[in-house]
């Protein structure tokens, strides 16, 4: 088994939703490390593109764990570094179970971003026995540097 999910994102709109929401819209989507300390004090261009990365991620990381009409709270998928300058998915609550009754065993994760626009990949494959509740891939933004900056 097999699953594949990619999404692409304008840097421009994620930082046009922060500055019309504000943190009503970042807490909605994104969980408290994946705000971390760039997020406070304002939309920086990096902290828009660190964000739309995230949030790529995730659209991604949904499309492979297809939850239909049962829908998904953004906040039960989280994008972490890892020390490699990758990123990994960690899942939890219904993105978790979801993985587990699929059968999926590892999520690995691609971001690039380039030109105000960001692209993820998400590919699960299946696991021996049960789904873990944590899975991790790798990627980086076009410049080289971390697709996230959340604790790995």
């Amino acid at each position: 088994m097999l699953r594949l999910g990619t999404d692409i994102v304008d840097v421009g709109e994620v930082a046009a939703s922060l500055q019309l929401f504000g943190d009503r819209y970042a807490r909605r989507v994104f969980t408290p490390d994946e705000l971390g300390s760039g997020h406070r004090g304002g939309v920086t261009a990096r902290a828009a593109t660190d964000l739309a990365e995230r949030f790529a991620a995730k659209e991604a990381a949904v499309k492979v764990l297809a939850p239909g009409e049962r829908g998904l709270d953004w906040r039960s998928m989280e994008v972490c570094s890892d020390q490699h300058g990758g990123c990994t998915l960690r899942l939890s609550g219904a993105a978790a179970t979801l993985a587990h009754e699929a059968g999926i065993g590892q999520i690995l994760l691609s971001v690039s971003s380039a030109g105000g626009l960001v692209m993820a990949v998400a590919v699960a494959s299946a696991g021996c026995g049960p789904a873990h509740p944590v899975a991790s891939g790798a990627g980086t933004s076009g410049a080289g540097e971390p697709a996230g900056t959340g604790p790995a």
